[in-house]
């Protein structure tokens, strides 16, 4: 089978993982963080290596994803020892498996959030077209490290709180989560887009003619966004409490649910749907260039063979 066989067959198989992983999302809703099955985060991961490959190859986007690895596991270390980036804290059992004292979970996040993330920069800013300028890399990995950023402050809301994944030393008043993390959040991804961005070989990646190569990202997004909106539909278990307590402060569970998934809606779904909007100029535009051309063959032809006229 030829590299782009082997292209399309990652690419329909990335699909074929965000679709799995959909419907587990939206079937475990608003389960207890003992209860959800295992790995469930891991299908996100695994299509965006995929992904990955269907747009430079295995070979290239194994050095993404390493590289990717690598700076998140570095960021996770660097933070439970030291406390930065993300501040003083330390983990639950709850949250899986470490390495080195770093979650294994949220170390494979980094690259199934950030890759999407990069994507839909690179749709928002123009640059999914090879542009290789280096501040178009730069403002490429700092929108990435936002739109990351965007969707983290919703996840660690619950985290924090609900699911009892991470305790601070000095919360702060977001759902006890400080502003260290968000900060330590947008170093770590525009760390992670730099490195996307120089690694990836912007040239190589596939046209935006390419649509269901390009729609995935944003697509992804807001699936991801949309999670978030069906935690408060999906209610608690009776057994579970309707409050949580972290330090000195008592959140309701629903409030906590709500908040999340205005935070969702308003940080992931504007991008997703530039992205998606982006990827319908390009096809208008081929649709007039066509167009265009077809109406000036036709002016062509009608100048080049008049009418014959009467004798």
């Amino acid at each position: 089978m030829g590299s782009r066989g082997a292209r399309l067959i990652a690419l329909a198989i990335s699909w074929a993982l965000i679709g799995i992983w959909a419907m587990t999302s939206a079937m475990t809703a608003g389960t207890p963080a003992d209860e959800l099955p295992a790995g469930i985060a891991l299908f996100y991961f695994v299509a965006a290596m995929f992904h990955a490959c269907a747009a430079v190859g295995a070979k290239r986007a194994a050095k993404l994803v390493s590289a990717a690895l690598l700076i998140a596991l570095f960021a996770e270390v660097l933070s439970v020892h030291s406390g930065f980036p993300f501040g003083a804290h330390q983990h639950a059992a709850a949250i899986g498996p470490k390495f080195a004292g770093a979650p294994v979970r949220l170390i494979l996040d980094w690259f199934g959030i950030a890759w999407p993330a990069w994507l839909i920069s690179r749709l928002a800013i123009g640059t999914d077209q090879g542009d290789s300028a280096i501040w178009s890399q730069v403002a490429t990995a700092l929108l990435t490290a936002l739109i990351v950023t965007g969707a983290d402050s919703a996840g660690v809301a619950i985290a924090s709180t609900i699911r009892g994944y991470w305790a601070y030393d000095h919360p702060g008043g977001f759902f006890g989560v400080p502003l260290t993390d968000l900060g330590g959040s947008i170093l770590t991804g525009f760390a992670i887009g730099l490195a996307l961005s120089f690694l990836a070989q912007p040239k190589r990646l596939p046209p935006r003619s390419a649509g269901l190569f390009w729609a995935l990202a944003p697509a992804f997004w807001i699936l991801y966004a949309a999670q978030y909106a069906l935690y408060p539909l999906a209610g608690r278990p009776l057994a579970a409490p309707p409050t949580v307590e972290l330090a000195d402060r008592v959140w309701r569970i629903h409030d906590i649910y709500e908040a999340a998934a205005v935070i969702a809606v308003l940080t992931m779904l504007p991008v997703a749907l530039l992205a998606l909007a982006r990827l319908g100029q390009r096809t208008d535009r081929r649709a007039g260039d066509a167009a265009g051309r077809s109406r000036r063959g036709r002016e062509a032809h009608v100048l080049e063979d008049p009418a014959p006229t009467e004798a």
